[in-house]
């Protein structure tokens, strides 16, 4: 019996099992001339093999045992038989697969079917191919193409202004930094003088800047990082953010990292690394933040971080924080919020007429295009509705827009574009509205400016809207909640109101989308009417 099992074992790992594999990738392909199916063929190979192999398998244990005597102990095996027989049949294979080679290299190439990938392997072991494996290669190569936008050249150059409406026009632009800042000297004193001792002591500190738009709050205090540049040069570090400018309240970790230290990295990353960099040594940094009341989320946690900054043990952060509303850090801030910004404070209180007129005069100096009657009438209609220095300069930009080179521009002129100012879309829209929607238009515009935030929830909206209901239509019931959401759907529906959603509830915020002085002009124009 062991003989037996001896046997098939060197069967089974002899040199047939080693070519089996290649014989019958070698079948596949000589099928492809005789045009007989590749399964079929190697079918009938297979069981005309497997037949001679049991027949020599039976001869050979036949002779075996009768070369064998049973008297003489155990059983032993006939080497020279078993040999004999290993060597006939790895001379039949030879003979097949010789045959088979043969008629392989007489087919065409392009006739030759891939083999398997397991086949390939254990082929290219037993005897390398000749043949290259056809890989079919793209006939154009794509190429990619990079478009670099190019701006033409040119031709003539920019035409420079030389007439005095021309000259007039661009001194009146709003982007346009003035060479002195009137009307603003002794604010301009304190912040000079705060920042300086601050800078010079290498100590810490904060100051509050408040007051209405177009006071301008952020043009002097640009006017005074100018005048410590002169002063004391690259000592110091200055760094700007506006609140407006990032989408919500943690983006102005990043924002500050970024302005800085030059790195960009997400909210809480950049939050870390600038407590490691005021935990450090390093020189006095300014740091102005505009807008300061759009970074008031309800946790308050962003205003209260940066303000923690002060308290590091080795900081020298100084922070200038503006917003329009003077009360915030007592009305809106946390205690622990407005304990570290500290006592400082300074208001820029609106612009009268006087000061409205010398900041037009001062822009347009030594041009006489202007009336000094169509200047003091602009002044005095700004004054009486915001005080907007940006308004009055926006006011007599459009009156040079609309006169005639050589003439003078008088109070008429200037009536005319006042009137086609206020004769917007948005105008006629707000005299257009009913009774009911010009009320609640303006309780948030009452409340846009008690609170100084541009956005504002309609609940606190809605008590306004009660007050002044209550004082000027007492006959009628205040009108419920939720009509005072549909008004502000179809006030959306017109453009003059912004909400967050489709759907409106008592406790969404909402902002206006036109202009205190429209809303004034069309409120006072429907009063009189």
């Amino acid at each position: 019996m062991g003989s037996i099992v001896s046997l098939l074992g060197l069967f089974i790992n002899g040199p047939l099992h080693n070519n089996t594999a290649y014989s019958f990738g070698l079948i596949e392909s000589e099928c492809l001339n005789s045009g007989e199916h590749p399964k079929a063929m190697s079918e009938q190979w297979r069981t005309s093999k497997s037949s001679r192999t049991r027949t020599e398998q039976n001869q050979m244990l036949i002779d075996d045992q009768t070369n064998t005597s049973p008297d003489i102990g155990p059983k032993k095996k006939s080497k020279s038989k078993y040999w004999d027989w290993v060597s006939s049949s790895s001379d039949e294979e030879e003979k097949e697969e010789n045959h088979v080679i043969g008629k392989l290299d007489t087919a065409p190439v392009e006739n030759l079917r891939p083999r398997s990938l397991k086949s390939t392997k254990k082929s290219q072991h037993a005897t390398p191919s000749s043949h290259k494996p056809n890989v079919s290669t793209p006939s154009s190569i794509k190429k990619t193409v990079t478009l670099t936008p190019t701006l033409p050249k040119r031709l003539t150059a920019p035409l420079t202004p030389s007439t005095p409406l021309q000259l007039a026009r661009e001194s009146l632009h709003l982007s346009r930094v003035p060479e002195s800042l009137p009307c603003r000297e002794a604010e301009f004193q304190s912040i000079h003088r705060f920042l300086l001792s601050k800078i010079s002591q290498s100590t810490t500190g904060c100051m509050y800047i408040s007051g209405v738009p177009g006071t301008g709050k952020t043009a002097t205090v640009h006017a005074v990082m100018r005048k410590l540049k002169q002063e004391i040069g690259d000592k110091f570090v200055y760094v700007e953010m506006n609140a407006l400018s990032i989408p919500e309240p943690k983006r102005a970790y990043s924002r500050i990292l970024e302005l800085l230290l030059n790195v960009d990295a997400p909210p809480e990353q950049a939050k870390a690394m600038l407590e490691r960099h005021f935990t450090r040594p390093h020189g006095p940094c300014v740091l102005l933040i505009d807008e300061l009341d759009y970074l008031c989320n309800k946790r308050q946690d962003v205003i209260y971080n940066i303000l923690e900054y002060l308290n590091k043990p080795k900081s020298r952060l100084i922070i200038l924080c503006i917003a329009n509303t003077m009360d915030l850090p007592e009305r809106t801030l946390k205690g622990k919020v407005s304990s570290r910004m500290g006592l400082t404070r300074l208001m820029f209180k609106p612009y009268d007429h006087h000061q409205l007129q010398e900041i037009v005069q001062n822009r347009l100096k030594n041009n006489n295009c202007f009336h000094p009657d169509a200047v003091q009438l602009v002044a005095r209609k700004v004054a009486a509705v915001s005080g907007d220095a940006r308004r009055a300069l926006d006011i007599c930009k459009h009156a040079t827009r609309d006169a005639k080179e050589g003439e003078l521009i008088t109070p008429l002129q200037i009536q005319k574009t006042l009137q086609s100012i206020f004769s917007s879309k948005a105008v006629r829209y707000l005299l257009a509205l009913g009774e009911m929607h010009r009320l609640l238009i303006r309780a948030i515009r009452d409340e846009t400016l008690r609170t100084g935030v541009e956005e504002t929830v309609l609940h606190s909206v809605y008590n306004q809207f009660k007050a002044i209901w209550t004082l000027e239509v007492s006959h009628i019931p205040v009108p419920t909640s939720a009509r005072i959401c549909d008004v502000i759907l179809e006030l959306s529906d017109m453009g003059l109101v912004i909400i967050p959603d489709t759907k409106v509830t008592i406790f969404h915020k909402i902002s206006l989308n036109v202009s205190s002085d429209d809303i004034h002009y069309a409120l006072t124009t429907a009063a009189n009417a």
